[in-house]
């Protein structure tokens, strides 16, 4: 025979509901809090903003003598079409920038510097969103810096 309940939970449904609503509200408080940073904790080693003598080249000046000859010998047009190419101009990477500015603050700055180094290495990259960006610097990872690095 079953016994009837008189309107009250038992412990053990009190103590699965409540530990549930406890991990959910700190799981919200964990999802929502920003990592206390400063722009200092993405400082690397090498060369730094505003440290180069020579800025880094427009890419479409490299097209004069690459490009625009033979789609399939040239390496201009397949660059412009590859991901290091359409690195700053990809909206999945803005996105997930974002994203990353919002869970720790300044670290875009690490983003930008790969995605836009010859905007990163001209002093464009704070604030860290890429606001400051401007036309040349959405040429990506561009010729001019690739051959310079290697």
């Amino acid at each position: 025979m079953q016994r009837k309940r008189a309107g009250f939970f038992t412990r053990a449904e009190v103590l699965w509901v409540g530990g549930g609503l406890a991990t959910a509200a700190t799981m919200s408080l964990i999802a929502t809090a920003q990592v206390p940073t400063t722009i200092n904790d993405f400082f690397l080693p090498g060369t730094q903003p505003n440290g180069l003598t020579v800025p880094i080249q427009d890419s479409n000046e490299c097209a004069l003598c690459h490009g625009n000859f033979d789609a399939d010998l040239e390496p201009f047009r397949p660059w412009a079409a590859s991901p290091m190419g359409q690195a700053a101009r990809d909206p999945i990477f803005f996105a997930c920038m974002s994203i990353a500015n919002q869970d720790a603050a300044f670290a875009g700055d690490l983003c930008l510097r790969c995605h836009t180094p010859g905007g990163w290495l001209a002093g464009r990259s704070t604030p860290t969103d890429g606001s400051l960006l401007q036309g040349v610097d959405f040429q990506g990872v561009n010729c001019n810096f690739c051959h310079r690095s290697v």
